[in-house]
Parts: structure tokens; sequence; C-alpha cells
């Protein structure tokens, strides 16, 4: 991500005897390194995550599932919850958490995954809890945790709301109250490899999904 002359990306590094998960910021005037912010576990393919960058702040989610908020000038974190720990995920995914998060307003979407905890929002300034989305008894096809997708926005039948698509298949969660809304089952990858972000237009949502091909929805 790229913001004010200012390079922000996401790698694992090597500091003495320990490999973890790091925020870094460049220079993209010198191309010097500004920063850097330990935010986890290092894992063997690297992180999946682009940073988002608001307000002078950054955002980032590690595979491990800390999800941080670091200051923008100097590196350092200002808050951090995890997924799993705090905030009520299922379960790590195979090729763990991958998501970027999204920033709306006042608040920090992200997804922990799983019946109790399908999608959350945060306080951005402070982490903590806004609403949190359980998801209703949707069936057996598809595992109950996060894809390796991102959160977008729609406004379709005149709602705003929030769409993932999760292991289980394409959601869409209320923005205002955090209410479960719908599901669209046949977006769910036969290998659980539900990565692509929807793309949403007008009414319509539109995903795709590793084994099975793509499909639309339009809501009413």
């Amino acid at each position: 991500s790229i913001k004010d002359g200012k390079l922000y990306t996401m790698g694992d590094r090597q500091v003495g005897g320990e490999k973890a998960q790091h925020v870094y910021a460049y220079d993209l005037g010198t191309r010097k390194e500004l920063w850097t912010a330990k935010i986890g576990a290092a894992h063997d393919d690297g992180p999946r995550c682009t940073p988002t960058v608001d307000g002078g702040f950054v955002y980032a989610i590690g595979t491990a599932g800390n999800v941080v908020c670091i200051a923008a000038d100097s590196g350092k974190v200002v808050w951090l919850k995890n997924l799993l720990s705090d905030l009520g995920g299922a379960s790590n995914p195979d090729w763990r958490f991958s998501e970027s998060p999204l920033i709306d307003g006042d608040r920090l979407l992200c997804t922990p995954g799983g019946r109790k905890a399908v999608m959350v929002a945060l306080n951005k300034k402070t982490g903590e809890v806004i609403w949190t989305c359980s998801m209703p008894d949707i069936g057996t096809r598809g595992k109950d945790e996060a894809g390796y997708s991102s959160i977008v926005i729609s406004h379709a039948a005149g709602v705003k709301q929030y769409v993932q698509l999760l292991q289980k298949g394409l959601v869409g969660v209320d923005a205002k109250t955090g209410r479960f809304l719908w599901r669209f089952a046949k977006a769910t990858s036969r290998y659980n490899a539900n990565i692509p972000s929807p793309l949403a237009h007008g009414d319509m949502i539109y995903a795709g999904s590793a084994g099975t091909g793509g499909g639309a929805v339009r809501l009413k």
C-alpha cells in the first residue's frame, strides 16, 4: 500500500535467532526502510495480507490471526487482537489467515470465522468489539472457518452490508447491526480454496472459487 510517499508491506524476517512476521514502511524517495513492526509468528510461505492505511495508522492481519493497528509515523503497535483467542474464531484455515482488513468509517471489519464469529466490527482506534456476527445452521457444505478472501461493501436491495466469501460460501452481514442476512452455497470450493474477494455491483454479487467455478446472486 502506498500513501504520502511511503510504501507499507509485510514479510517474514530473521532477527537474531528469531524469525517473525513484520509490517514494514519504506520511503519511496530514498528507498530506505523507515521502521519495522513485529506482529506475530512467521509462516513458511510468508504473510498474505495487504496493509490498509487510514488516518495516520496502518492496519494488518498476520497469518497467525493477529489484527494490528500501527502508528504510520513511528511503527509503534497501538493495539493488537487475535482472531482466535480474542475474537472467537473457530480455527486457523489450512493456508492461514489471509485477508486484508476493511476500514469503514470508525470501524475495522475482519473475519475470525466459524459459527460464533463469522465476522466482527472493531473500533479502529481502540480495537474494542462493536458487534460480532454469529451464523445460523446453514448446512454441512464447507468448513466452519474463514476463507482467504477480504470483505467488500454492498448496498444491494437498499441494505448496506458486508459481503465475504467463507469456507461455507458467500455471505452477507448487516453493516449496522452485524445480523447475518444470507448465504450463497454454490460458490463453495471443493478444495476449501475460497480465495478471491467478491465483486459487488448494484444488486448483484459475484464470487468464484477453486475447483467449482463462479456464480452470481441478485439480492431483493
